[in-house]
């Protein structure tokens, strides 16, 4: 290699590949990364400044801009870190901002699993406060058709059985434990569940997905389904 090249790391698809580039661009991708986060903080700040701002007055206008600076503040970031930004600025916060900005970047959130504990505390601290006021119209639609005892299910990793994510919609789980969007899944299983309709935190529609966010300490009637199917799928896609 010579000195005018020089390699950089990349991540593509969550892995890291190291690729053959000139010094000149490595230099300039770094530049751009101090920029963008610098501009990153100046959101943060921002956003910290409008929610200091809000919790003074409670206020429908200061309310909408704090909305519009934490969104910023998640779009920044990748889906895999998002949801800890976005806890990070609201977890503290009044509830009548925790839970229109939970559920407006609800769904632009992935890899939730890591952030469970944290987020599941934070619901609860806020859960007294109604949140349906807060939904789509789709959103509510979906809510407002649910029955007072919800059957549930949720596709995962057999040891990411107690998660707060789950759907109504069993072929929706099921794509889930067979990799959703390409995401290889040890141990799979389908599990279903019961969860009355006035413990939900809130629904999303987003994705066309009929997510429930529930607390999974208040599911009943747990019961796994095809686990011994989805192992076996497992096996048979491991190298030998």
């Amino acid at each position: 290699m010579s000195l005018a090249q020089a390699t950089a790391t990349m991540r593509i698809f969550g892995k890291c590949f190291d690729v053959a580039t000139s010094a000149a661009d490595v230099a300039r991708s770094k530049e751009m990364q101090r920029e963008w986060n610098a501009e990153k903080r100046r959101r943060r700040t921002k956003a910290l400044s409008v929610i200091r701002a809000f919790s003074d007055r409670l206020d429908n206008v200061t309310l909408s801009v704090a909305l519009n600076a934490i969104d910023q503040c998640c779009s920044a970031e990748g889906s895999d870190n998002r949801l800890s930004t976005l806890l990070s600025l609201i977890e503290d916060a009044h509830s009548k901002l925790f839970w229109p900005a939970l559920i407006r970047n609800w769904s632009g959130c992935d890899d939730t699993w890591r952030t469970t504990t944290r987020l599941l505390g934070a619901m609860q601290a806020h859960e007294r406060f109604p949140r349906q006021g807060f939904y789509s119209e789709e959103q509510r639609v979906f809510y407002d058709s649910l029955p007072d005892s919800v059957e549930v299910f949720r596709g995962c990793s057999l040891p990411r059985l107690r998660g707060i994510s789950w759907t109504t919609d069993r072929a929706i789980s099921e794509s889930f434990a067979r990799g959703h969007r390409s995401i290889r899944v040890p141990e799979p299983v389908v599990a279903s569940a019961v969860i009355p309709k006035k413990e939900i935190f809130f629904v999303a529609t987003d994705r066309q997905e009929s997510e429930i966010v529930l607390n999974p300490d208040r599911l009943r009637k747990i019961r796994t389904l095809y686990a011994q199917q989805f192992s076996a799928l497992e096996r048979r896609d491991s190298p030998d």
